[in-house]
């Protein structure tokens, strides 16, 4: 019975099967393909579902049945690109490849005779061919036969193995690769010894590696055998016997060899030739001696004359230099990697800043001479050192030391390593394999280095679990462990699995665990039980966990998951794809989108992978838009196609998990970048796959990771038309922000039960962040021209906390970073001052501190009300408001003080809404009705009583009323005013009143009164007007989503 995750199996195939491409075949490993199998058993709707996929196979035939196995699946499959490699070691393999020998790209022949059904056939399919054949005196003419009738297809010979064993046998394997060639076959001259006879290699042009084996005799006499293949790059000599100054000369003229490797069987032979002509070559990188004699001082010598060599291995080396040798001091800058056996002090000499990235022994003195001469070495491995010495080149701290292995040595009862590792802001990964104190790796686990992200222990002493899953628990920077012991812990197995569960449960961070301990002998069905559900809740997050143990049903629970659980023993944990995608998103995470684009390059096109490769070059893109997204540069751009960028991304992601079986259906019923707010609201249809092309969890990573991504990418193109809408809304006063609200409120909707990716996380922060924030702010908006006092408030409070947690998030994740690529004062410097990368943020601030002004002045005597009855004053209310970025009440004062005002007011339009002039109240208030339902939300002069002003106002507006923002009505009341004389007579005094009023938004508007004539057009109170209802409405933050510099705004 199919478990978990058959249903996300399933669901890829039933939902995806169709858009797979099916010009791009899937290739799958052995366990995917039982498991595919295994579901077309099932039923029939599963059978010819699987029998449709795209999927690339090599089968390994070596009887008469898997072949009829093989033809039977490759009728039953209707796109197949199925390779077969036979092994004909009988009749019946040799009839069926002379039958159909189309079907087979790879051929092994265990016996010489089969040659001739080689011969008998076109080998122009075969890419791949292996001889294990017994060559005795007198047979050796079938090969060399093969190999001169068959000369124009060896030309396209890549890669080339010959085995010799004693005059008793030779094996050949070959690798053919076809290139299209014109040449002429160049001659077949033999190289004899004895009963042997070796063809020449003279005319395989393409040969670029060639591995030999052969043995104690010494067939090969002259370096000509070599420098004739004008290709050659890599030369492999493994156990055979060959002059040490034949293979100085293949380095003077063999000009492209790139690679040597030679593993001597002869214990005195005589390096020193081969050292001494390094010098000779201009193209070697990398050469490695085993099994021999040199001498000290000619190492030292060649080292500074060779420019090319990037790697020497030295091994099983006796030295045999004088007492009286002084070492000379190293100049070569080229070296990255040198291991010589037995001569621990070799990297104290340098007199020059080297390149060496790997270090393999360490002298005393190293935490002198490590910062001093090899500030590049990213690996140190310290045999035997002492503690002391080690705890030096902790806090030595070297920015390119990423990973120290300790082995070797006493035990570490008591040490300060704990404390020294405090002090390095630079180590990514360190290893123990000498005894430890189970104490000390509590230490280490629970300072939480922020840079630490991989450990591993060998052997706890006193080992116990619940501190050790304490301390791991609670680190949130490691993300990579290793624990293995030779004796059990002290608790029983189900505590172990109980924490080991809490641990999976709480610390999501964590994804690669391995636990080497001894087999229980029985593991209870509830902790079977139990670690299953755990793993169903949290297998996303885990790439790699394996667990050493006899019970089989863990393996299972793991494989089915498709969680990688091989018994990894990683003494140098290299690079992988998680680890580069990582830095990545980190980066994206981050906003530093400026370093990525070279970063990845970097890495480009160095996996065959190529779904892997595209990836890499989408994130390229995917950082580009980023940028500009973040900068609101296409806001300001003359065309705006940052959209339509996205959706190019998206489609480049699809194809790339189209091919793995991944998919995702967004139906994005956006439009263009221009549509409004409420046509960019689609749905997104997902289906996950833990790995749907390959069953191990670095695709399942990756896969899930790309497919989640192109969501994201979906929900920028919906903000970017959210944004593009609330800038059209400067041309267009009718456009309500509730419609963008109502926008906003399902974008959430389409990603966040779908985003679970770990490296995504710090992304849909980012975005969670952003949409709750601008949200928050469009409801403040709408409220606040509704006097909506209590609501308005609350959401302006959350959006400042908001606003403060997002900057906080970035400035823990970016000091989490910084700490893991530079040193404390770059961390430092980098977390501190402003944060301002992030455009989107400081255009918000800008917002909230506008709404927050905008409140004070429409809520002025609610707030002014909460002051008094805090002790505060209307003097104490001011101080208050003065710090409002813009002043909206200083600005009005100023003006009415310079202009002569007799009256300010805005007033609130309640239409049949209840209104408290305290802002809040418990108590439901009565609808206002009469002049009452035209509340005075503030005016000026405060002493002045309104009263006398109000009534000629409202009527105004009720007798010409105004439609849009911006609309202004303009009265002149002449009023004439009886003035007795002093003779009795009266005479009429005219006063003149000029009435400016004009709409802020639907329920609000502004009135300006003076006691004098002023005219309609007066450019003052026009442009003061102007200015205060743009901003009062938001124009002037809406219009900075236009500039190219906020930050300076």
């Amino acid at each position: 019975m199919l478990i978990f995750p058959h249903i996300v199996i399933t669901k890829i195939i039933l939902y995806n099967i169709h858009q797979i491409n099916l010009e791009s075949n899937i290739s799958i490993s052995q366990k995917l393909w039982r498991y595919l199998n295994r579901l077309a058993s099932l039923n029939k709707e599963f059978r010819d579902i699987v029998y449709k996929l795209p999927i690339s196979k090599q089968f390994e035939i070596t009887t008469v049945e898997d072949y009829m196995n093989f033809k039977k699946l490759k009728e039953k499959y209707v796109y197949n690109n199925f390779l077969a490699k036979l092994s004909m070691f009988n009749n019946k393999l040799e009839t069926i490849y002379k039958r159909d020998y189309s079907d087979f790209v790879k051929i092994k022949v265990n016996n010489q005779r089969y040659l001739q059904s080689l011969e008998s056939r076109p080998l122009d399919n075969i890419k791949s061919l292996q001889f294990y054949l017994t060559i005795v005196k007198g047979n050796t003419q079938l090969m060399l036969n093969f190999f001169q009738k068959f000369s124009g297809n060896l030309k396209n010979l890549e890669k080339l193995k010959l085995f010799c064993e004693s005059k008793h046998g030779y094996t050949s394997e070959m690798y053919y690769y076809h290139y299209s060639s014109d040449e002429d076959e160049e001659g077949g001259d033999e190289y004899n010894y004895g009963d042997f006879k070796i063809p020449s290699l003279e005319g395989l042009v393409n040969l670029y590696s060639l591995e030999v084996f052969l043995g104690e005799e010494e067939i090969i006499k002259s370096h000509h055998y070599f420098s004739k293949i004008r290709n050659l790059r890599k030369l492999f000599i493994r156990d055979s016997y060959i002059k040490t100054f034949i293979l100085a000369n293949v380095l003077e003229h063999c000009n492209q060899l790139q690679v040597l490797d030679y593993i001597s069987l002869n214990d005195s032979e005589d390096f020193d030739i081969l050292l001494n002509g390094l010098h000779l070559s201009n193209s070697l990188t990398s050469l490695t001696l085993n099994n021999g004699l040199a001498k000290l001082e000619n190492i030292y010598k060649s080292l500074n004359l060779t420019s090319t060599l990037k790697l020497l291995k030295l091994t099983q080396i006796s030295f045999r230099d004088d007492r009286e040798f002084k070492p000379i001091p190293i100049t070569n800058k080229s070296l990255e990697s040198i291991y010589i056996n037995g001569s621990a002090d070799f990297y104290s000499h340098w007199s020059v800043q080297s390149s060496l990235k790997e270090i393999y022994a360490v002298a005393t003195e190293a935490s002198k001479y490590l910062p001093q001469f090899h500030t590049k070495c990213e690996v140190l491995d310290v045999e035997n050192v002492h503690l002391n010495e080690l705890c030096k080149i902790l806090e030595s701290d070297m920015p390119s030391l990423k990973t120290i292995i300790l082995s070797g040595g006493s035990y570490i009862l008591q040490s300060p390593i704990s404390k020294s590792l405090e002090r390095n802001y630079n180590l990514v990964s360190l290893t123990i394999s000498c005894p430890v104190d189970n104490s000390i790796v509590v230490d280490i686990l629970s300072i939480c280095h922020p840079t630490l992200t991989k450990l591993f222990l060998y052997n706890i002493l006193f080992w116990d679990i619940d501190t050790v899953f304490d301390a791991l628990e609670s680190n949130r920077n490691l993300r990579d462990i290793t624990i293995q012991n030779s004796l059990k812990p002290r608790e029983s197995i189900t505590t172990f699995f109980e924490r080991l569960c809490d641990l999976i449960d709480h610390n999501h961070e964590l994804n690669y665990l391995r636990f080497y301990l001894p087999p229980y002998d029985i593991i209870p069905p509830t902790s079977i039980d139990l670690f299953r559900n755990c793993i169903k809740r949290n297998y996303q997050f885990i790439n790699h966990l394996h667990i050493y143990s006899t019970c089989n049903e863990l393996s299972k629970i793991l494989a089915q998951c498709l969680i990688d659980n091989t018994p990894r023993a990683n003494k140098y944990y290299s690079e992988n794809y998680k680890e580069f995608l990582s830095t990545i998103y980190n980066y994206l995470g981050l906003l530093q989108f400026s370093i990525l684009p070279k970063l990845i390059k970097s890495k480009l096109n160095s996996q065959n992978d190529q779904n892997y490769n595209k990836f890499l070059q989408s994130l390229i893109s995917i950082s580009n838009c980023e940028l500009s997204y973040y900068k609101f540069t296409y806001l300001s751009a003359k065309t705006n196609n940052l959209y339509e960028a996205y959706q190019q991304v998206a489609n480049d992601l699809k194809s790339i998990y189209k091919g793995t079986g991944v998919q995702t259906s967004p139906n994005s019923g956006s439009g263009s970048s221009n549509s409004t707010t409420s046509t960019t609201t689609g749905n997104t249809n997902t289906t996950i796959n833990k790995s749907s092309g390959d069953d191990n969890s670095e695709h399942s990573f990756i896969n899930t990771l790309v497919q989640q991504t192109s969501i994201l990418l979906h929900v920028r193109a919906l903000l970017i038309n959210i944004y593009t809408t609330l800038l059209s809304s400067i041309q267009n006063p009718d456009l309500s922000f509730e419609q963008v609200v109502n926008g906003l409120e399902e974008v959430p909707n389409i990603y966040r039960d779908k985003i679970t990716h770990p490296l995504l996380l710090h992304m849909k922060s980012n975005t969670n962040f952003e949409i709750s924030i601008l949200r928050n702010l469009l409801k403040v908006s709408v409220l606040l021209s509704k006097h909506v006092f209590k609501d308005c408030i609350l959401l302006l409070y959350q959006s400042k906390i908001e606003l403060d947690q997002w900057k906080d998030l970035d400035q823990k994740h970016s000091s989490s970073s910084m700490s893991q690529q530079g040193s404390l004062k770059t961390m430092e410097s980098s977390s501190g001052g402003k944060w301002t990368l992030n455009t989107i943020y400081q255009w918000m601030c800008n917002y909230h501190n506008s709404l927050l002004s905008k409140s004070t002045l429409y809520f002025h005597f609610p707030l002014l009300n909460v002051e008094e009855e805090i002790g505060g004053n209307s003097m104490s209310f001011k101080e208050i408001t003065n710090r409002n970025s813009p002043d909206y009440i200083s600005y009005i004062e100023t003006f009415c003080q310079k202009s002569n005002v007799l009256f300010f007011s805005i007033i609130f339009e309640c239409k049949d809404r209840p209104y408290s002039r305290i802002g809040y109240s418990f108590i439901d208030t009565e609808i206002p009705t009469g002049l009452g339902s035209y509340p005075l939300l503030y005016y000026y002069p405060l002493d002045k009583s309104p009263t006398q002003f109000l009534p000629n106002i409202v009527g105004l507006i009720l007798q010409n009323p105004l439609e849009k923002p911006l609309d202004q009505f303009y009265f002149l009341d002449v009023r004439k005013i009886p003035q007795k004389a002093s003779n009795g007579t009266t005479t009429f005094q005219e006063d003149h009143f000029s009435y400016f009023i004009t709409k802020i938004e639907p329920q609000l508007y502004l009135s300006i009164v003076y006691k004098d004539i002023k005219k309609q057009k007066d450019q003052n109170i026009n442009d003061f007007i102007k200015t205060l209802i743009n901003s009062l409405r938001i124009i002037d933050i809406i219009a900075q989503l236009k500039l190219k510099d906020l930050q300076n705004k």
